[in-house]
């Protein structure tokens, strides 16, 4: 399984930053939105960096966690993909994620 992460832009002021989670199929992942660029990290990335976060900003940005051990290609080693241009909603929709708070 793989971890798809729905991120606000930037940190809150105790650098904390802040997501909603689903886990999904990593196999699912690679075939749905494995088409799309990406660029990779071995921590987890910080968007906008520059902004402090709010709880009543969007969800803007769709991180894929890879474990190890779980790879599906092109998401081929452990780490973070941040999927360029893809909004969560849009990613919602095609690994078919239903959560209404999201």
């Amino acid at each position: 399984m793989a971890t798809v992460h729905f991120v606000k832009d930037g940190k809150r002021s105790n650098g904390e930053r802040v997501t909603k989670s689903a886990v999904v199929s990593a196999a699912n992942a690679a075939d749905k939105i494995g088409r799309f660029d990406f660029r990779y990290s071995e921590i987890p990335p910080t968007i906008n960096a520059e902004v402090q976060t709010s709880d009543w900003a969007e969800y803007k940005h769709v991180v894929l966690e890879i474990a190890q051990g779980e790879s599906a290609p092109p998401f081929s080693k452990p780490g973070y993909y941040y999927i360029v241009g893809v909004t969560p909603a849009e990613c919602k929709r095609l690994l078919d994620i239903s959560d209404p708070s999201m």
